[in-house]
């Protein structure tokens, strides 16, 4: 399955991507783990959006290290995946959950790869 990877904060979903592929999952991300939050990928001349790849994207998953209220700029691939009805797992710290109202599963970072695959079979 193909999976959009966001995180809060730079190297949030660090393991938790590991995690995803080690378990047999094509992982994408919005940025580059070396890259300023601006611009995604998909605005860079020589890339493309994951959302626009022809491997469509099964999840979201964003990875959030501390509760904050907001999204924060390195997770803006969220809003684009919930507007085409990807369905989203939060992951890490789900409290004070900005996408509460989209979001299909919270998972551990331990459990993910078991969320993800139970969210995509729904």
């Amino acid at each position: 399955m193909h999976i959009l990877v966001t995180e809060s904060d730079r190297g949030a979903a660090v393991d938790v991507e590991r995690r995803l592929r080690q378990g047999g999952h094509t992982v994408s991300r919005c940025h580059d783990h070396d890259a300023p939050p601006f611009p995604c990928v998909g605005l860079c001349a020589d890339r493309r959006c994951p959302l626009d790849s022809s491997i469509p994207v099964d999840a979201v998953v964003t990875v959030r290290a501390h509760p904050y209220p907001r999204p924060t700029t390195w997770e803006d691939g969220v809003v684009c995946a919930l507007r085409r009805r990807v369905p989203l797992v939060v992951a890490g710290t789900s409290a004070l959950n900005p996408y509460d109202a989209w979001t299909a599963a919270v998972a551990d970072d331990a459990d993910v790869v078991e969320v993800c695959d139970t969210v995509m079979r729904a």
